[in-house]
């Protein structure tokens, strides 16, 4: 029998393969998702008390609907400086390897998962933000 050989593939790009995990792992950005994660869960319990609560509790609107969402953007600006100061620390290292700008590729199936998980949160965010205010 003779072996199976294997198609040509397109050459893989570096944002393609590393799938920017590597970016994520600094103290930076995981304290910022740590932040944004633990402000989002308080978010959206204390979304739930205002719901399902009788009675009127203004501090509560207050904290869900103007502090955590502070902290929670805070955290996510964390988290996005965090990678772009690992991104330098490995351009400086490997200035061949790695672009001067990131790629993104929407016919990379996961990329174009990403973004639409990104778009969906963030306008699930601006409804509950709009709603709850």
């Amino acid at each position: 029998m003779p072996a199976q050989e294997k198609p040509p593939t397109e050459e893989k790009t570096w944002a393609t393969t590393r799938l920017h995990v590597d970016l994520l792992r600094n103290p930076l950005s995981i304290v910022g998702a740590v932040l944004a994660s633990v402000s989002l869960a308080n978010i959206i319990f204390l979304f739930l008390i205002a719901i399902v609560g009788s009675q009127n509790k203004p501090y509560l609107g207050i904290l869900a609907f103007m502090v955590f969402p502070a902290i929670l953007v805070v955290g996510l600006i964390m988290v996005v400086a965090g990678m772009l100061i690992r991104r330098r620390q490995q351009r400086k290292v490997a200035p061949g390897e790695v672009p001067a700008y990131p790629r993104f590729d929407l016919n990379q199936p996961a990329e174009r998962r990403v973004l639409a998980y990104v778009a969906g949160f963030s306008g699930l965010f601006v409804i509950m933000s709009a709603f709850g205010s």
